[in-house]
């Protein structure tokens, strides 16, 4: 990134290399910012996506409940709810 340049290069570009220095630090840590915030934003989408999918989990015709069991823990577990909320919605 550009704040890890050394010294010497922002005073090689003169009275702007102080301004350039600020500049090109504060955008990296925009950057930064903006990817944590789309982490955040893509673990929800998981997340929620998990949570339609377990709503509407059913038993079908033919499916064993150890099928059933396995797709709900498969689920379940990219949903964030913890055994205790899980249990109460579901059991």
């Amino acid at each position: 990134m550009s704040h890890q340049l050394p010294d010497e290069y922002w005073e090689s570009l003169g009275p702007n290399g102080l301004f350039l220095h600020e500049l090109f630090h504060n955008q990296s840590q925009l950057v930064k910012q903006l990817q944590v915030a789309n982490n955040d934003l893509q673990t929800q989408i998981r997340e929620r996506t998990s949570c339609a999918q377990l709503h509407a989990l059913r038993m079908t015709p033919g499916m064993t409940a150890e099928e059933y069991m396995a797709n709900f823990e498969m689920i379940s577990g990219r949903t964030g709810f913890n055994d205790a909320t899980l249990e109460d919605a579901y059991v």
